[in-house]
């Protein structure tokens, strides 16, 4: 023997190879996606009487490219002020591209009190199709931007 497989048993070795792969768990065959976290880094009051929401997503070190989500704004009420939707460019080639944002304009977004509601997501990860909210790969971060102040630090008073 050489260390090679009879070339009769070939067929049969690619075979195996070939069912032991469709068979093994989905773990086995590719890593999972992990999810993409998604949080409102703010409202910008916008051109002609618009806001404008903007998002941020991280992709968790992963390749995400067709990046969209419908989108709903509702009021306190239940009711739907306005829908529309965020496209994200193409991200993650690397980790310094790991974070994108997008954003969504509309009239209804500078009214107080609405909520944001996914209707739907959808994009590649690592080239793979995904239904974000079907396949439980999008976690909402709840951030809170920090308030903003100019000027030097205030001087202590003496006692």
């Amino acid at each position: 023997m050489n260390g090679r497989p009879h070339p009769a048993l070939l067929p049969a070795t690619l075979l195996a190879s070939l069912l032991a792969s469709l068979t093994a768990p989905p773990a086995a065959r590719a890593a999972e996606p992990a999810a993409l976290r998604l949080w409102h880094a703010g409202t910008v009051a916008a051109n002609m009487g618009q806001c404008a929401v903007v998002l941020s997503v991280d992709g968790q070190g992963q390749q995400v490219s067709g990046l969209r989500l419908r989108l709903a704004a509702v009021d306190g009420g239940g009711s739907v002020q306005a829908r529309g939707e965020a496209r994200f460019a193409d991200f993650g080639a690397s980790h310094a591209e790991r974070y994108q944002d997008a954003s969504w304009a509309a009239e209804a977004l500078c009214d107080e009190g609405l909520t944001l509601r996914i209707e739907q997501a959808h994009a590649r990860i690592d080239g793979q199709r995904a239904d974000l909210l079907a396949q439980r790969l999008l976690q909402i971060e709840d951030f809170r931007p920090l308030p903003i102040r100019l000027g030097p630090p205030a001087a202590k008073a003496r006692r």
